[in-house]
């Protein structure tokens, strides 16, 4: 009885070996070959739809500016103008300011 098992066993054994030493890998498809100029349309087509869409939301934007200074009333546009203006004026008064600085500092160099 223990022959037989063990002759069972072996049996088994062997037949799994073969088994496991039997698989060969799937084979692999070639990739297929690609087709270049196709491929440069398709880029190109991407390429200019990308574009329309940017420019699309160009406009957009500035048409938005557009009309948001458009609803600005009349006082709110001179509000506007004078802050600048006034904006402008410190900038040039600081300027000012500097430059005789630095003419004093020059006469009292000189002196």
């Amino acid at each position: 009885m223990n022959l037989r098992k063990t002759k069972f066993i072996n049996l088994i054994a062997v037949s799994l070996l073969a088994t496991a030493c039997n698989d060969t890998p799937k084979q692999t498809k070639a990739p297929e070959p690609v087709d270049i100029q196709a491929t440069e349309k398709i880029n190109d087509k991407l390429l200019n739809s990308m574009r329309k869409i940017s420019d699309q939301q160009l406009d957009q934007v500035e048409d938005a500016g557009k009309d948001a200074l458009e609803f600005l009333t009349e006082s709110d546009r001179q509000e506007l103008i004078d802050l600048t203006i006034e904006e402008s004026s410190e900038a040039v008064l600081d300027g000012g300011d500097k430059t005789l600085r630095l003419l004093e500092d020059i006469n009292g160099i000189s002196e």
